[in-house]
């Protein structure tokens, strides 16, 4: 008899599913309030955190990324870095983990646009690229964050309101200079910006020509569903002005 077909590949998982994730940090914020509150002093930092995790969760319901208080320049509102402390350092522990890792921190996944997770000012691509944050969770160097620095503060495994994003990618699609664009990992919300850019440059017919483009070089790129529909519904081109009469 004949031999079954192969099974089609499955479709890349959000990560983290989005449901989960408002259900962790929800869940976990309420659970070491409740725990903090208990034990009183001795359970301020548990309560610390418990806030933070809850307030996260509330970024995640709403879809604001901006109640994590990162800046667009990369900065941080005093006020975000006093609430999310915990949860930065955190964060900031995990990055240096993946640094540890077998995967490169970056890969060039098409000319002159590399991908991949934050760097330090000596170990970013070659040429001075410009570089473009999506993370909203990780403080970037400050010597990073000069004239060729852009960053739109994203929610791990979401999708950046349209107006911004793509007003972000015809800027940065423009440039001759490299691109480095990163996140946490380097592997969705980084990917999903450039997989705008290598669309609207003309590198790829559209979304999954783009995703696969980046997956020969850097395999673990996988953008989620939101991020797929963002970069299909693609906003069409703002009108040109009108001279003045």
């Amino acid at each position: 008899s004949a031999l079954p077909a192969a099974l089609p590949p499955r479709a890349p998982r959000e990560v983290p599913p989005l449901v989960m994730a408002r259900a962790f940090f929800l869940g976990s914020g309420l659970l070491y309030l409740w725990l903090g509150f208990r034990l009183g002093n001795a359970g301020a930092l548990m309560s610390w955190l418990g806030l933070s995790l809850f307030i996260i969760g509330l970024a995640y319901l709403v879809g604001s990324a901006s109640l994590m208080g990162k800046r667009r320049d990369g900065s941080f509102h005093p006020l975000g870095l006093l609430v999310h402390a915990p949860f930065l350092l955190a964060a900031w522990l995990a990055w240096q983990l993946r640094r540890r890792r077998a995967e490169a921190a970056w890969n060039e996944v098409a000319p002159g646009i590399f991908v991949g997770r934050m760097s330090p000012p000596g170990a970013l691509p070659p040429g001075e690229p410009w570089v473009i944050d999506l993370t909203c969770e990780l403080i970037p160097p400050r010597r990073v964050r000069g004239e060729r620095y852009r960053c739109l503060p994203t929610l791990d495994g979401t999708a950046p309101a349209a107006a911004p994003f793509w007003a972000l990618v015809r800027e940065v699609a423009a440039l001759e200079a490299p691109l480095f664009i990163h996140c946490a990992a380097g592997h969705g919300r980084s990917a999903t910006l450039a997989a705008a850019v290598i669309v609207e440059r003309g590198l790829a017919a559209d979304v999954d020509a783009a995703e696969a483009m980046m997956r020969r070089h850097r395999p673990r790129v996988a953008l989620g569903r939101a991020q797929r529909a963002l970069v299909v519904a693609r906003a069409p081109a703002p009108p040109a002005r009108r001279p003045s009469p």
